[in-house]
Order: structure tokens, then C-alpha cells, then sequence
């Protein structure tokens, strides 16, 4: 980046944040604030509870003053009726009216009778027993007299009593009020000292707190000041990037552009360079497109001898002075070993006038003092060696130079460089492999043609040579005398050269038979114990005309001993084996047949047919040339044994192309021993088994991955078996298990199920793994 994130250099203190102690005298007037909104609430319930007990005053209060009225009238009855001036009803109708009164109801549930004082009540009841105790009616005066002194008394006591309980419960309503109002006042005041500590407080918070904002606010201005420069300086150093960026987006466009007309050039290049059939032109051709593309002043492409490709050096210079790679003389020898290096490590060699000296791809002396006298020589500014090959190896390079940096031979270039090297050698592989195949297919026609050129020419020869033959079987079966001793001689010269004539053209028939891409092999399975036994049959008279016993082992077939393959073919195989034992074996001797089955390197299933002799035996540098066709040993032509020298071949194609082998053991002067291997059948089955059972136990681990709970048990017993078909003994067995203990408990709980699955599928993995690593 050009330039870094700027930060604010105000620091924290500028900001607005009190400090402890306006936190704390924050606190205060907060608490101060709580207490009294509590206080005045709590006055406000007091003055409440007063209003309301004044309101429920009021009942009771006139309910008194009533009942004192009508305590009065009662007590006026009393004494008109000791005045003798109203009778007794009078009074008894005064008291009724009390008694209502007293009965009256007020809102806290309380009579006026229970507000009385208990001298209003004892005397009431003194009263009432007097005017019960009396006579009805107006009294008489000397019941006036009488009654009076009893009642003067109660009356006195009780008019005196009915003014009391006004007076008293007037007075406890004003002991009430007088007791909430102390407590109002009280409340008032504390209420007026909480707020005049309110507003001191706050006003000394409120001061600080200004004073500290102004103190802030100054500092702030400051720092609003500085981040405007740094604001300022951020959108020039912006204006500077967002021109920086718009020069890099037209670098990159540019480089961009360059890059697909590289690509195109390549393209172009790789196409054009297929055009030639020719290696040398085609590296010509390709030398002079990397030059243009590339802005070289050398390319050279150049070769290291190989079997396999034809040598190739080939390059292009811009001027007289550059010294081409002919003329610089490399050492093959040293370049083969850069190379060799480069293309194990599937890289490249880019040198310029910074790297050289410290190149660690130039730690070899050699090397350095190699490339340095191409660079020095010619004044390159870049030199590049890219190394060409096919599979592990590499065959040749390819070098070029540059004397600027014009055009630079960026990360981009050398990889499209490297390309275009690797298609380069693609492109010599398909030329020389494409005019291989011209020389194949003119070759397999040659051999189409030689095949049927001998065809006819055996078509030709056998039928006057069948002629021949059966004339001279007609003259040998003339009767005795007819043909003189001298012609005699001659017929069986005659018969002798015509049947190996006859034996040579069938033989050559054969042998073309066999090359013919079109002769393809009717296989089916064959008994090879059955074959040999009817080849020694077919052998016996010759073998019998020299006395020669012919013993096989096994003589009857204690085991299966078939193959895949054409039984008419086989037994050529095996009679021609025993023929030539025959043919070169002493008079009684002994010609051993055996048959055993063996194991080859890989562990697959052979049969092993070997036909041993005392015979005269093979020289041990003609063996190697044994199945050369129409090649015979030295000491068979010495000894003048007839043979066409084909019978070998024929022998060696025939169990090639049945997939197995020939060998031969000999001993010169001692005898022979031909060892025919084939593939037998049940080796054929255990190949085809072998080849399948990695694929059989990854299906059969995937399908019990798979499987639901419900599915568990029928795909494990299938799998069971299917494994077991192909030798997973062990696995199947514990698979079959599990299915058994599956069936026997559908209701194990899901974790028992899983974890013995998971159990079984270890195995099963690590056996898989096994395979797999063979």
C-alpha cells in the first residue's frame, strides 16, 4: 500500500468523560433525588390517610351529635313524666327513638352505641329499669316523689355522659389530626432539606461538569483541527493512489494484452509446427517462431542421440555474430546432465546478469563456466534452457537468448516457453511414431504379401508333389523283379526328398497360418493329459522302428490337467517335441514324458509338459537361436539328420499364442529337455477371480455402509455369500455371524447393531488394503 491508515491523534481524555469526583457527586444527587421523591410520596400517603379519617369522621360526628339530641329529648320525656305531665308511653316512644339511633351504622362497620362511654351506658340502663319498674300512664304524686329521688342521679349522670361522648370523641379526632400533622411537618421539612441539598449539589455538578466541557471543547477544537490536516492529507495521498491504481490497471492491461497475443502466438505456433512431417524442419520452423514471438536473438533445439528418435539440431540467429549452438561446441556430455536434472525436477534454467553468480541449478562448475561463456560471447541479457523429453526421461533442449530486456521473459513467458517445449517434444514423438507406423503397416502388407505369395506357391508345390509321391508308392508296389535293385535306390531317394519337400511346404502353410492376423485361435477347454497320450500314440511306429521306449508321467490323469486352447494346434505342439526326440535319440533308448502342475512367479496356476532325451543334445550358443525359423544346430546338420528347421518355430508360436512359453535344457552329447508351460484352466478361473475380488469387496463394504437398520440383515447375508465365492473365507464367515445375530434379535438396540457393523467393516477395510497394496 502507499500509505497506512492514519489514526485520530486525539487520545481518550479529550472526549467528554467526568471524573471521580463528578461521579461520585453524580451519585450523591442521585441518591439525594431517590430519597426525597420516596419522602414526598410518603408525605403525599399521610396526607391521603388525613383526608380520608376526616372524611370518615364526619358520619360518626353527626351520628353522635343525633344520638346527644335525641339523649336530650329522651331525658326532657323523663322529666315531663316525673312532673306527672306525660305518661309513661311518652317516654318509652323517646327511648325507642334513642335506641334507632344508637343502632345507626357508619362506614367502618361501628354502631354509635359502641362510640358511647360506659357511664352513658350504665346510666341509660339505670333509666330504663326505672321506667319499666313504673306504673303506666302519668304518675301519681307520691309516685312523682318517690321515683324522682331514685332517678335524679342516673338522669343527672346521664344527661352528663350524652354531652361526654362528643366531647371525647371529638377530642381523640383531634389528637388524630394533631399527630399526623407533626408528622406532615416533619416530613415537609426533611422534604425542604433533600431539595435544598438537591440543588446544591447539582449545582456544583453542573458547574464542574461545564467547566470540564469547556476545558474539552477547547482541547477538541484542537484536535478537530489536526484531523482536518490529516483528512487533507488522506485525500491527497488518495488522489495519489486512485492515479497509482489507474497507471497499474493500464500496466496490467497492457501486460494483459501482451500475454493473449502470447497465448495466441503459441497457439499459432504449436499448430504450424505440426504442419511438418520433417523433425529437422519442423525444430526449424519452430526456432524461428519463438525468435519473433520472443524478441530472441538465438533459439537452437538440439537433441542427445536415442534409439528411439532420429538426431536433431537445428537453430536460428538474428545477426552473423551470434555463434549458433553448432558453432559453440557444447558438451554434450554436460549438457545431457543439466538436462537430465531439469527434467526430473520438471523445471527450467532462466538466467540474467542478476542471478547467474548465486543460480543454485548451476552449483557444477562446468555448468557455470558453460553458460557463461554462451552469455559472455554472444552479450545476452537473459538466457533460457528448457529441457524436452517423454516419461522419465529427457531427450534434448531447447537454448535461447536475448541481448535486451525489451521484452522481459516473465513467470508468463517462461511458462508459455515451456508449453510450447513440451509440444514441441509431443510433436517429435508423434512425427517419429506416425512414420514408425508408415514402416509397420508397409511391413505387415510385405508380410500379408510374403504370406500369400507363400500360400500359392504351396498350393503349387503340393499338388504335383501329392503326384509325385503317388507315383512312387505305385512303382514301390510294383512286384519284386519288375524294378531292378539300381532303380529301387533311387525310387526311395526319390520318396525320401519328396516327403520333406512335402514336410516343408506344410510347414511353411503353417507357419503363415500363424502370422496371419486373420487365423484367429477356436479355444475351448482341452485335456492336455489326453492330447500328449494321443501324440506319443501317433509317434510310436517311429519311436518303435528304433527301438525307443516312450514312458508318461503321469500315465493316467490323477488331476485335472485342462487348459483353454485348440487341440488340433496342442498336438502339433507335442508331436513335433517328440518326434524330434525321437528323430535324434540312440537306438534303444528312453524318451520321458511328464506332466506336473507348478506355480509361475505371480502364484497363478501352470502346466508343465516337458519332453526329456538321451539324444545327441543342443550346443548352448545355438539354443538362444533354436525358434529362429529354418535355423538348425550345427551338429544336427553335421550329423546330416533331415529336418526344414520350421518344425521349432511352429512349437514356439503355438504355445505363444496359447499365452504360455517354451524353455530349453541341454546338455551337448547328453541330451534334451523341452518345457512347454500353459496357463491351466483353473488358473484361468483363479486369474479371473483374483482380478474381481477388490471390486466384489469394496461393493459389498459399500453396500453395508449404506444399508438402513431394517435392510442390515438382508444385505449382510447376501453379502456373505457373495464374498465368500471369492475366497474371503474369514470375512464371510463373521458376516454370517452377524446376519445369524441380527435375525435372532430384531429388537437390539440401534448403538449394539452399529458397533458391531463397524467392527466387521475394520476388517474388511484392512483386508481391502492388503489387496490393494499387491
Amino acid at each position: 500500500m502507499f500509505f497506512r491508515k492514519q489514526k485520530s491523534v486525539a487520545p481518550a481524555e479529550y472526549r467528554f468523560r467526568p471524573n471521580f469526583g463528578q461521579v461520585l457527586l453524580a451519585i450523591w444527587c442521585l441518591i439525594i433525588l431517590a430519597t426525597l421523591t420516596f419522602s414526598t410520596f410518603d408525605s403525599s400517603r399521610t396526607a391521603f390517610k388525613e383526608a380520608s379519617v376526616l372524611k370518615q369522621a364526619e358520619a360518626p360526628a353527626a351520628s353522635l351529635i343525633f344520638t346527644q339530641r335525641e339523649s336530650l329529648v329522651y331525658a326532657a320525656r323523663v322529666g315531663e313524666w316525673l312532673g306527672g305531665t306525660i305518661p309513661r308511653r311518652q317516654v318509652q316512644i323517646a327511648r325507642a327513638l334513642l335506641a334507632q339511633r344508637l343502632n345507626v351504622v357508619s362506614n367502618d362497620g361501628t354502631t354509635t352505641g359502641q362510640l358511647a362511654t360506659p357511664e352513658f351506658i350504665d346510666s341509660l340502663r339505670s333509666m330504663d329499669q326505672i321506667v319499666d319498674s313504673a306504673k303506666p300512664g302519668i304518675l301519681s304524686e307520691s309516685d312523682q316523689h318517690r321515683i324522682f329521688k331514685i332517678a335524679q342521679p342516673f338522669l343527672n349522670s346521664f344527661i352528663a355522659s350524652a354531652r361526654d361522648v362528643v366531647v371525647q370523641y371529638q377530642q381523640a379526632i383531634d389528637i388524630q389530626l394533631n399527630t399526623d400533622a407533626k408528622q406532615r411537618a416533619s416530613s415537609s421539612q426533611q422534604n425542604l432539606f433533600l431539595l435544598y441539598a438537591l440543588l446544591i449539589l447539582g449545582g456544583l455538578l453542573i458547574g464542574w461538569s461545564g467547566l470540564t466541557l469547556v476545558r474539552q471543547y477547547k482541547k477538541a477544537q484542537i484536535v478537530i483541527e489536526q484531523d482536518t490536516l490529516l483528512l487533507e492529507n488522506s485525500q491527497t495521498k488518495l488522489q495519489e493512489l486512485s492515479q497509482t491504481l489507474e497507471q497499474k490497471r493500464i500496466e496490467d492491461q497492457r501486460v494483459s494484452n501482451e500475454r493473449d497475443s502470447m497465448r495466441s502466438a503459441a497457439r499459432s505456433i504449436s499448430i504450424s509446427i505440426r504442419e511438418f512431417s520433417d523433425n529437422e524442419e519442423m525444430a526449424q520452423e519452430f526456432c524461428a517462431r519463438i525468435a519473433e514471438v520472443f524478441g530472441s536473438e538465438l533459439v537452437a533445439v538440439s537433441t542427445f542421440p536415442d534409439d528411439r528418435f532420429s538426431r536433431i539440431s537445428a537453430s536460428w540467429t538474428s545477426a552473423n555474430h551470434i555463434k549458433s549452438s553448432g558453432e559453440l561446441a557444447l558438451d554434450e556430455f554436460g549438457m545431457q546432465n543439466i538436462i537430465s536434472k531439469l527434467w526430473e525436477e520438471s523445471s527450467l534454467l532462466y538466467l540474467d546478469e542478476n542471478n547467474f553468480e548465486n543460480n543454485p541449478k548451476l552449483s557444477d562448475l562446468s555448468a557455470r563456466h558453460l553458460f557463461k561463456q554462451i552469455m559472455e560471447s554472444n552479450g545476452f541479457k537473459q538466457l533460457l534452457l528448457l529441457p524436452i523429453g517423454e516419461g522419465t526421461k529427457g531427450f534434448g533442449y531447447v537454448l535461447a537468448g536475448s541481448k535486451s530486456k525489451e521484452i522481459e521473459w516473465d513467470e508468463f513467458a517462461r511458462q508459455t516457453m515451456q508449453f510450447l517445449s513440451a509440444h514441441l517434444a509431443y510433436s517429435i514423438i508423434e512425427s517419429e511414431l506416425l512414420a514408425t507406423q508408415r514402416v509397420v503397416e508397409q511391413l505387415e502388407q510385405l508380410n500379408e504379401a510374403k504370406n500369400d505369395f507363400i500360400s500359392t506357391v504351396n498350393h503349387e508345390l503340393r499338388t504335383p508333389l501329392t503326384s509325385i509321391i503317388g507315383y512312387i508308392d505305385l512303382l514301390k508296389d510294383l512286384p519284386r523283379g519288375a524294378v531292378n535293385e539300381q532303380a529301387a535306390k533311387f525310387l526311395n531317394t526319390l520318396d525320401r526328398n519328396a516327403q520333406a519337400l512335402l514336410d516343408l511346404v506344410e510347414s511353411m502353410l503353417a507357419l503363415s497360418r500363424l502370422d496371419s492376423r486373420e487365423e484367429a485361435i477356436a479355444k475351448q477347454e482341452v485335456d492336455v493329459h489326453k492330447i500328449v497320450s494321443n501324440s506319443i500314440f501317433v509317434c510310436e511306429p517311429a519311436a518303435y522302428a528304433k527301438q525307443i521306449t516312450i514312458r508318461l508321467t503321469p500315465e493316467k490323469a490323477t488331476s485335472d490337467y485342462s487348459t483353454s486352447g485348440n487341440a488340433g494346434q496342442l498336438s502339433q505342439v507335442f508331436i513335433n517335441l517328440i518326434s524330434n526326440s525321437i528323430k535324434f535319440s540312440p537306438f534303444g533308448s528312453e524318451i520321458l514324458v511328464s506332466i506336473e502342475k507348478s506355480n509361475d512367479p505371480s502364484g497363478e496356476e501352470q502346466l508343465r509338459i516337458a519332453v526329456k532325451d538321451n539324444g545327441i543334445g543342443i550346443p548352448q550358443n545355438d539354443i538362444k537361436r533354436l525358434f529362429t525359423r529354418f535355423f538348425r544346430a550345427q551338429n544336427a546338420v553335421d550329423g546330416q539328420h533331415q529336418g526344414t528347421g520350421l518344425g521349432l518355430a511352429i512349437v514356439e508360436r503355438i504355445v505363444t499364442l496359447h499365452g504360455g512359453f517354451v524353455e530349453v535344457e541341454s546338455v551337448l552329447g547328453q541330451g534334451t529337455t523341452m518345457i512347454v508351460q500353459l496357463p491351466s484352466r483353473k488358473g484361468m478361473v483363479d486369474q479371473l477371480i483374483a482380478s474381481r475380488r477388490e471390486g466384489v469387496l469394496k461393493r459389498a463394504i459399500l453396500a453395508l455402509k449404506s444399508a438402513s437398520i431394517e435392510d442390515l440383515y438382508g444385505v449382510s447375508h447376501e453379502m456373505a455369500g457373495s464374498i465368500g465365492m471369492y475366497s474371503f473365507e474369514a470375512e464371510g464367515e463373521k458376516l454370517k455371524e452377524y446376519s445369524h445375530w441380527l435375525r435372532n434379535n430384531p429388537d437390539a438396540p440401534t448403538k449394539d447393531v452399529q458397533e458391531r457393523l463397524a467392527h466387521i467393516l475394520e476388517k474388511m477395510q484392512v483386508r481391502l488394503d492388503q489387496i490393494q497394496e499387491r
